[in-house]
């Protein structure tokens, strides 16, 4: 995924796809990691995931549908690379940055 997989950033988040046969009949599989370096304490890390989730959740409707139309199926990561623990808005709006720019570069 780190190697071939093609990026799309927005600050703190970075989205890492990679076209990919995946098991289930889903457009795509995602996963997220926040860096232990980063945050020490697991219940920080846990609350990172559990907002970028929240955010996937509220954001992927477009994505899915544009990864449906063109019949392709990707897996993708969600990497949080910032320092601070963030507020719900500001992941929500990253989250959407990044998801437009991986539809873009589906086009």
């Amino acid at each position: 995924m780190f190697e071939r997989g093609v990026a799309a950033k927005s600050w703190p988040i970075i989205a890492q796809h990679l076209a990919w046969e995946l098991s289930d009949p889903v457009p795509c599989q995602v996963a997220f990691n926040v860096s232990k370096r980063r945050f020490p304490r697991a219940v920080d890390r846990n609350r990172v995931k559990r907002l970028m989730r929240e955010a996937w959740r509220h954001e992927r409707h477009e994505l899915d549908a544009a990864l449906e139309g063109a019949q392709v199926r990707w897996a993708v990561v969600f990497l949080y690379v910032g320092k601070e623990l963030p507020e719900f808005s500001d992941i929500r709006m990253r989250m959407r940055d990044v998801l437009q720019k991986l539809q873009r570069k589906l086009s």
